[in-house]
């Protein structure tokens, strides 16, 4: 699926059920760095995964990949994009886009 956000296009995937977990892959990678792992967390997690700007099927915009830009991305993707209201359980994630989380729920 993907959505505007932030004025660039956003690639993501929700799946499964339950409390929301959001995941957020490592510098040049892409949602699918979690497939391997999709099973386990569907079974217990509502699990929404994304293409951060500039990675696989995201927009690459010239300027915004600071952490706190990313951050606002999972947030306004997280309201807008899934029409979820943020009571997102957990964020995970590794590498640069690990850090974008504490901007999402500071």
């Amino acid at each position: 699926m993907q959505t505007t956000v932030n004025g660039n296009t956003v690639n993501y995937e929700i799946a499964g059920a339950g409390p929301w977990l959001t995941l957020s892959h490592s510098l040049a990678c892409g949602l699918h760095m979690w497939d391997e792992q999709m099973d386990a967390l569907t079974k217990k997690y509502k699990v929404l995964r994304y293409d951060t700007r500039g990675h696989g099927q995201s927009s690459v915009p010239a300027k915004g990949y600071d952490m706190e830009r990313l951050g606002r991305d999972v947030l306004a993707k997280a309201i807008k994009g899934t029409q979820v209201r943020l009571t997102v359980s957990r964020q995970e994630g590794c590498s640069e886009c690990g850090g974008s989380g504490r901007h999402v729920y500071s």
